[in-house]
């Protein structure tokens, strides 16, 4: 597992234009992982908010539509509220798939549906075995 900490800074906004907004992080060099498509646990660290959150995280350059600068965005799962300044850590879980660049905006937020769907189910039976795990060790 990979940890990611960082600032929550305004990203280009697009998230929420396309139904999932992002939580977006500044990556430095030592920072960066496979660019790709993560399941992860999200905690954030401070403020209002604070606590752990499923999320669906992207690292890389957003090739469709970005300014090409490399940088986390995160999609909590079910949340609404803003996390601008807050702090966060992204343990990054497991590798979902590689960055790609679409043909169009429309085929983005299709697979970022797929990618969801499966984030779910990977953070769903990463919690049930680790309830499971922590069952057998009582």
């Amino acid at each position: 597992m990979t940890r990611i900490e960082g600032v929550v800074v305004h990203g280009l906004k697009n998230g929420r234009t396309f139904g999932f907004p992002t939580a977006n992080l500044d990556l430095s060099a030592e920072t960066l992982s496979p660019f790709g498509i993560y399941a992860a646990w999200v905690h954030v660290l401070d403020g209002p908010f604070a606590g752990e959150y499923p999320g669906c995280a992207s690292i890389g350059t957003r090739p469709t539509i970005g300014d090409h600068i490399p940088n986390l965005e995160v999609h909590l799962l079910d949340f609404e509220g803003d996390l601008y300044g807050c702090c966060l850590a992204v343990d990054l879980i497991a590798y979902q798939r590689d960055e790609v660049k679409f043909d169009s905006v429309e085929a983005m937020i299709a697979q970022m549906h797929d990618d969801i769907a499966r984030t779910r189910a990977v953070l769903s039976r990463q919690t049930a075995a680790s309830r499971a795990t922590g069952a057998t060790s009582s």
